[in-house]
């Protein structure tokens, strides 16, 4: 069965390449370069620091590619908001010995 493609365009099971994707999407919308870290296990972080309040049209965008992440949100600062991504890293698949028949 072939993987089956978001509407970003990218394969689900490569965590690096839907990261760049959030990263290089929000850094063209809002003209700010986003932060995208690697957590560790696989998976990937996103952050982009806003120090103005989007337009309706521009926050609609943002909150569509926050959506091609697993888990998104925002911390909020006296002149300031912070808007975060998390991409999971693909689940790998369980190993299964051969099955030996005859035995």
């Amino acid at each position: 069965m072939p993987a089956q493609q978001r509407t970003d365009g990218t394969d689900p099971g490569d965590a690096a390449a839907r990261a760049r994707w959030i990263g290089d999407t929000l850094g063209e919308l809002t003209g700010r370069r986003a932060l995208v870290e690697e957590s560790g296990d696989g998976g990937f972080r996103i952050t982009l620091r806003l120090v103005e309040q989007p337009g309706h049209r521009l926050a609609e965008e943002v909150l569509r590619t926050l959506h091609a992440g697993d888990r998104f949100g925002h911390t909020s600062g006296d002149r300031w908001e912070r808007l975060w991504v998390e991409v999971d890293a693909p689940e790998a698949e369980p190993f299964l010995p051969p099955l030996e028949v005859g035995r």
